[in-house]
């Protein structure tokens, strides 16, 4: 659920160009553009979300751990990981499968959301800001 603390909140300062980024920028913004996530099973301060920054002067990648949006998720985080067990999809493997994982996995809801965010940022298409 929104906060609209956790919105104003800034967390992450372009690599790039230099530009501060809130919560806001992130999950509102045109010139930010969501593109997966990827998971590291043994390491979940690894896991991130991936953003590109889109201006004329930047289009600099970025991660996020994936971590600092538990607070946007619409649905609980289960306890377990399956990553590695039969049942692991594989999707948070690959940061360019956009298809849903449908496991009862801890890092399932945040797949569920960076996934509805890209759809929903997709229907903006982002203009060059200069």
């Amino acid at each position: 659920m929104e906060d609209s603390r956790l919105l104003k909140i800034i967390v992450k300062k372009c690599p790039c160009c230099g530009q501060q980024f809130s919560f806001n920028d992130l999950l509102k913004q045109p010139y930010i553009e969501p593109k997966g996530i990827t998971f590291y099973d043994n390491k979940p301060e690894m896991n991130m979300f991936f953003f590109n920054h889109i201006c004329e002067n930047c289009n600099t990648t970025f991660a996020i751990p994936a971590k600092d949006f538990t607070g946007f998720l619409t649905e609980d985080v289960p306890d377990k990981v399956l990553a590695g067990l039969p049942e692991c999809e594989k999707r948070c493997l690959d940061i360019n499968d956009k298809n849903e994982c449908t496991q009862n996995c801890q890092w399932a809801p945040f797949r569920r959301f960076i996934i509805q965010l890209i759809e929903e940022k997709e229907k903006l298409k982002a203009p060059v800001v200069k």
